[in-house]
């Protein structure tokens, strides 16, 4: 179901999403202040995981991105994994007041902020938890565009998992479709005759 064409839950998700998004404007004012504790950071990381799962299911996988940048950023502070800092509570800040403005479907900012994130992040370990910004393509006038990764490549590289672990997955579901074409344009062939079929033998003239 398009959840993006039933006006309601588009209008109380936008109502939820700018309550959320304001609530991770103060923490990043909080961090600004060098105002933390742990109860903030436990609300903000709540917060972000909220709009990630919520975005994800309306169909908007920008913010869902941001909100999951949040929920980590903040769940690494809380544990004592990742120091605040001012860049970091301004990165923060930019990223949580460009995630209700990506309901327009543009991703820019939202992207631009995820990235800036990783920039602010030393340790590979928490690195490869943060979520990419998304992927950009190249036109031809050489300027950037933001293109969102669809469920198939999402399903794609999941599939690395069980390859890893001695699964033969196929690398997306493209290759599954050709094998099935060409299995189909395949030409039937016809079973052995069976040993019981009665063989004409020629007629031997002495």
């Amino acid at each position: 179901m398009d959840w993006q064409n039933d006006p309601e839950l588009e209008k109380l998700f936008k109502e939820e999403l700018d309550d959320r998004s304001s609530s991770l404007v103060e923490g990043a004012g909080a961090m600004l202040r060098d105002d933390i504790s742990s109860e903030l950071a436990g609300r903000m990381l709540r917060e972000g995981h909220t709009i990630k799962g919520t975005g994800r299911v309306m169909g908007y996988e920008g913010i869902a991105r941001g909100g999951e940048a949040c929920e980590f950023v903040w769940r690494f502070i809380q544990g004592g994994e990742l120091e605040p800092s001012s860049m970091l509570g301004r990165t923060l800040l930019i990223l949580a007041e460009a995630i209700p403005e990506a309901l327009d479907g543009d991703d820019t900012a939202v992207s631009e902020a995820v990235e800036m994130l990783r920039t602010l992040v030393d340790d590979p370990a928490l690195l490869a938890l943060l979520p990419e910004p998304m992927t950009t393509s190249e036109p031809s006038d050489g300027v950037p565009v933001l293109v969102a990764e669809d469920s198939d490549e999402a399903e794609a590289s999941e599939s690395t998992v069980e390859s890893e672990a001695g699964f033969d997955a196929p690398a997306s579901v493209v290759e599954v479709e050709i094998v099935e074409t060409v299995a189909s344009d395949a030409p039937d062939i016809a079973p052995p005759a069976s040993e019981d079929t009665d063989v004409p033998v020629p007629d031997i003239v002495s």
